[in-house]
């Protein structure tokens, strides 16, 4: 800004200390300088079009004037709503676990990419959980226990107990009941555009409340807010008494061609529901609910039966699916009836908090546990992971019985993680679930082939140098690699994408960051043939279809398994029916390798397309 454009602007000379001039400045869908835009007005399309349209002029080249979006052609089998008013669709994200963070950033690019479409009405709704301390947990617990004993001590023999004061039976209530309140009361938000494009789940709640507070008060509580007309903080740095929107479009050639928005109400302000007043207002609009929550109630089937209940249109599988989906254990069973199509599951056992505790407080307990387990699941090396939680959320490898107790140790002190490097064998830091009480279960440790990168000395390339100077290899003894799948479709037909092979940076687990944030993983979509014949990968899908078929998935999901290479058998990992939809998750790089390939706002409007058009 020269000297006279800030003379216009500030009443008086404003000293600035400039500590970072960044010239390329990051451009990720929630970066500040998208926050920042979105407070005067400027949405992502309207920042990135005045970034091409200057770039333009500098260099005398004629800027394209006419549509800012992409126009994406529909899929084949799919149609544009035939509709005299538009779709209403309602992005519903957030929510309680360990994964709301990834679910926040799903719900944004869902949003960000279904509103491209002309014939669509999306709206961003945050589920606001309330949140219940490790500590609630633990007191709740202890409580529990106390009444446990007082009534062993009175004689009561240990199987006459009721269900409730079963240590394993703590998993049975539910987190909202914890807090005191009922599913259908928990906070649902309508997030103004803003607001979206926080980092985390309780900023999104402390925007909205502000914003919320500031419609109905008029009171101001200092968050990064969109600024209007009733701002004389702002406004009052300026000479003339021009609101500071008309100022802002003064200063622009063209108000128009900038994108400048002059802000509404849905702009600007916030709008407070519970669960049950959101289903009702879904209902009534005849919205389509697009779910983009990992994990907890809004992936275990229990909004999803709401929904159901209720007669309103939503996203992915069936209540009854999700709950499968979401239990290892029962998911397991259901895997080992597909044991003669090449689709199987390892064997688990399941241990609970007691066990736990008892593995921490005992060196000889945790080695007599480790001794049952390597014996009954017939593996030296073993994988422990909670029964129902996120994806990443505390799986570890554990290799002897002082890995088991100091992973014990940590669950049962209420660790938030397991700092890395703690265990045996080199690892990054584990989170662990927010529930230590949920039953965790132990299964073998399947070794997998390392994928390693070789490159070729100059003596092996072909002449003429056209060929790479890498190549990739599997190393070891094992023919067994771990992929990714996506599934898209209706239920009974739903088709598996190419699947993706992930190499892990460090450790022998994917951490949650390698599976859904940029830069912190390696993706191969499709694996190269040198690694698995197409053939293989052709039997793969078609025994993931079967499964799926088998499990009632719909509209969308991934499965992780290990993947054999020359049989193309499965060991099923984990089935996600609301699997992460971040700008980075492998599922759009699947969808994109597809003939011809699937674009991610093609892979929205296609799951929304399978639920509206089916009405």
């Amino acid at each position: 800004m020269s000297e006279a454009e800030a003379g216009r602007v500030l009443k008086k000379p404003v000293p600035f200390v400039f500590s970072d001039l960044n010239m390329i400045p990051g451009i990720e869908q929630n970066s500040f300088l998208f926050r920042q835009a979105a407070c005067v007005g400027l949405s992502h399309s309207s920042v990135l079009t005045n970034v091409i349209r200057n770039a333009c002029l500098r260099q005398d080249m004629q800027f394209p004037e006419g549509r800012t979006t992409i126009s994406v052609p529909s899929l084949a089998g799919s149609h544009a709503m035939q509709k005299s008013s538009k779709q209403k669709v309602f992005v519903l994200c957030g929510g309680e676990t360990s994964e709301r963070q990834v679910s926040l950033m799903s719900g944004l690019n869902t949003w960000l990419k279904l509103s491209k479409y002309a014939d669509f009405e999306v709206t961003p709704f945050l589920l606001a959980a309330p949140m219940t301390s490790r500590e609630s947990h633990a007191a709740k617990y202890n409580e529990m226990m106390q009444h446990r004993n007082q009534l062993l001590e009175y004689g009561c023999p240990e199987e006459m107990l009721p269900d409730n004061l079963q240590p394993q039976m703590v998993l049975m209530y539910k987190k909202g009941n914890q807090a005191g309140l009922p599913l259908q009361q928990w906070k649902v938000w309508r997030v103004p555009y803003p607001g979206m494009l926080f980092h985390t789940v309780e900023e999104v709640d402390k925007f909205c409340e502000d914003r919320n507070a500031e419609g109905a008060t008029g009171a101001t509580h200092g968050s990064l807010h969109p600024v209007d007309d009733d701002e004389m903080g702002v406004a009052s740095y300026f000479e003339d008494e021009k609101s500071l929107e008309d100022t802002l479009h003064d200063r622009f050639e063209d108000a128009e061609l900038v994108g400048l928005q002059r802000l509404d109400s849905k702009w600007k302000n916030s709008t407070k529901y519970n669960l049950a007043s959101f289903i009702e207002e879904a209902k009534q609009e005849n919205a389509v609910v697009f779910m983009a929550m990992h994990g907890g109630v809004g992936e275990n089937g229990t909004i999803q039966q709401l929904f159901e209940s209720a007669g309103v249109k939503f996203t992915g599988s069936s209540s009854s699916a999700c709950n499968v989906c979401m239990d290892k254990m029962i998911t397991a069973d259901l895997i080992s009836r597909l044991a003669a199509e090449g689709v199987k599951a390892s064997p688990k056992k399941a241990l609970y908090y007691n066990n736990l505790l008892a593995n921490t407080g005992c060196g000889q307990c945790a080695d007599e546990s480790w001794a049952v387990l390597v014996d009954q699941l017939d593996s030296n090396s073993l994988c422990i992971k909670p029964c129902s939680d996120g994806c990443s959320t505390g799986v570890a490898k554990l290799n002897n019985a002082n890995d088991l107790q100091l992973y014990s140790a940590a669950v049962t002190a209420n660790q938030v993680f397991i700092p890395e490097n703690v265990l045996s064998e080199p690892h990054s830091q584990i989170p662990l679930p927010e529930n230590a009480f949920c039953p965790f279960i132990v299964e073998p440790f399947v070794e997998t082939a390392d994928v390693q990168i070789c490159r070729k000395e100059a003596h092996q390339l072909e002449e003429g140098g056209e060929s790479s100077s890498e190549e990739l290899k599997l190393s070891g003894e094992s023919r067994w690699i771990e992929v990714t799948v996506g599934l898209v479709g209706k239920e009974g037909q739903m088709r598996a994408l190419l699947p993706s092979i992930t190499i892990r940076e460090y450790g022998s687990i994917l951490t949650l960051e390698e599976k859904f944030q940029g830069g912190t993983g390696i993706n191969l979509t499709p694996p190269p043939t040198e690694v698995i014949s197409d053939a293989c990968i052709k039997t793969a899908q078609m025994r993931l279809e079967l499964l799926a078929s088998s499990l009632g998935l719909s509209g969308f999901a991934r499965i992780d398994a290990f993947l054999h290479v020359d049989t193309a058998e499965l060991i099923v990992i984990e089935v996600n029916s609301i699997p992460g939809l971040t700008p980075s998750t492998v599922l759009f790089q699947q969808a994109m390798a597809e003939d011809p390939p699937i674009f991610p706002e093609a892979f929205f409007r296609m799951i929304v397309d399978t639920v509206a058009l089916d009405a």
